[in-house]
C-alpha cells in the first residue's frame, strides 16, 4: 500500500473515530462510576492510562481495541493476540507494508477495507 493513498483514509477514519470517541466519553460521563461495568472500566483504563503500553496489552485489552476501533468483525480471528503479537505485526507492517496488507488478505481473510483500518488502528498505537 503506498503511503499517498493512505493519508486520506487515515484521516477520514481518524475525524470519524474523534466524533465517535467525544461521543463515547459523554456517554460514559453521564454514568456514575458505580454504574460503569466491568468493561467499561477496562476501556476507560486502555485508552486514557498512557502508563499502560499496548505491548503489555492481555488477550482482552486486545478485544477490546478492536472493538473500539469498529474491528469487532477481528475479535475471533485476533481472539489468541496479546499486546507483544500486535507489536509484531506492527512491526511487520512497517517493514513492508505492501506484502504485510497480502498477508493480512490471505492469512486472515481480511477485505482491502479492513486491512487499511486495521493498519491504521495500529499505527495509532505503536506510531513514536
Amino acid at each position: 500500500m503506498a503511503v499517498g493513498r493512505t493519508q486520506p483514509v487515515q484521516q477520514d477514519v481518524q475525524q470519524d473515530r474523534s466524533a465517535e470517541e467525544e461521543q463515547q466519553e459523554e456517554q460514559t460521563a453521564k454514568k456514575s462510576e458505580s454504574d460503569w461495568s466491568r468493561e467499561d472500566v477496562q476501556r476507560k483504563e486502555i485508552t486514557e492510562s498512557a502508563a499502560k503500553q499496548a505491548a503489555d496489552w492481555t488477550r482482552e485489552d486486545v478485544q477490546l481495541w478492536l472493538q473500539d476501533n469498529d474491528l469487532s468483525q477481528l475479535c475471533e480471528k485476533f481472539s489468541n493476540f496479546n499486546g507483544k503479537h500486535l507489536r509484531k505485526l506492527y512491526n511487520k507492517c512497517m517493514k513492508d507494508e505492501d506484502k504485510f496488507e497480502d498477508a493480512l488478505k490471505s492469512d486472515y481473510e481480511l477485505n482491502a477495507s479492513c486491512c487499511t483500518q486495521f493498519i491504521v488502528a495500529l499505527e495509532d498505537i505503536f506510531q513514536e
